[in-house]
């Protein structure tokens, strides 16, 4: 059985899909985001910690509370009646918000001040990134990436999530089966890179720095000014 997580039910006229970033799925990348063919069937698991639907070409997906996407809590609820199921919609806020306080007493752990946590998917393309203040605040950043015509470019920090300026922020080109850092801000010290797919090499002012699967790289700045 396959995984959909950041998930979320869209009605498509009298169909529904779901959307995701899916893991066990050998077709795609891990973390590849894909939307499913129409749902046939879905139900709640008996411990009505997630669901488990099965889509048209056969495929088998659970959907934990935990992973849902919240912004788009309205739609799935949507498409959940229309599926016929009782989902209960705080119970599903509630465990995302406990996944998500997990998530920043990991990372109280892992990082120190001016540091960044970056986890990418398995086209390196960055799935979510936190970055701790120097005054110990974890804070999650803004991913944006900027289509090339040779080449994507990812923009990571610069903003918050509620949109407010961010003294964090790092840039990278995808290059192939690498990347190439070329900007980091005076705020940031050290990356650390987290990865599910195949191992990869972050390049950096001339660097190179084996990022292996599964494992997290620490990359640190070199000099003390931006670039």
């Amino acid at each position: 059985m396959y995984e959909l997580k950041k998930w979320q039910l869209n009605c498509r006229g009298e169909k529904v899909i779901a959307r995701g970033r899916c893991y066990g799925n050998p077709k795609f990348h891990e973390g590849c985001f894909i939307h499913t063919s129409p749902v046939m069937k879905a139900e709640l698991s008996e411990e009505m910690e997630k669901i488990v639907l099965t889509t048209r070409s056969g495929s088998h997906y659970e959907l934990s509370f935990g992973e849902i996407d919240e912004s788009e809590k309205e739609l799935t609820g949507e498409a959940a009646e229309a599926l016929g199921l009782s989902l209960d919609m705080e119970r599903c806020l509630s465990l995302w918000q406990q996944a998500r306080e997990r998530k920043r007493e990991y990372l109280a752990e892992i990082l120190n001040p001016s540091e960044m946590y970056i986890k990418l998917d398995g086209e390196l393309m960055a799935e979510e990134a936190f970055y701790r203040t120097g005054q110990g605040e974890i804070i999650e950043l803004i991913i944006r990436r900027h289509v090339g015509m040779f080449t994507d470019s990812v923009i990571v920090g610069g903003l918050e999530w509620n949109r407010r300026e961010c003294s964090c922020e790092w840039r990278y080109m995808i290059c192939g089966s690498g990347i190439s850092v070329y900007f980091w801000n005076g705020q940031l010290d050290v990356v650390r890179i987290f990865h599910e797919g195949p191992d990869f090499v972050a390049g950096d002012l001339g660097r190179e720095i084996l990022c292996r699967r599964n494992e997290i790289t620490a990359v640190e700045r070199l000099g003390d000014e931006s670039y």
